[in-house]
């Protein structure tokens, strides 16, 4: 959680100095990959639940996967982009 919470100054940071958009995109996926590896205990628990203790990841288990990280990429990198132009207009 504190990884969502800590990107969006890595946005501000990035809005106030001018840099281009395409640094937040890239700070957006690298910020949702560290947030997927640092809770890949849930996304295991998660799976147990859904299809059994004893589940192996499928290719349908890691399609789920790849759409939960573009939705949360989708929704991070929208976040981001905002506090970048909120931080642009203050530099």
């Amino acid at each position: 959680m504190f990884i969502l919470i800590g990107s969006l100054f890595g946005a501000a940071y990035f809005g106030y100095n001018g840099t281009t958009i395409y640094a937040v995109i890239g700070w957006s996926c690298f910020c949702t990959i560290w947030f997927m590896i640092s809770n890949k205990s849930v996304l295991h628990y998660a799976r147990e639940n859904a299809y059994g203790a004893d589940s192996k990841p499928t290719a349908g288990s890691n399609f789920t996967t790849l759409l939960i990280f573009v939705a949360i990429a989708t929704c991070l990198t929208g976040v981001q982009i905002s506090v970048y132009y909120l931080a642009a207009q203050f530099s």
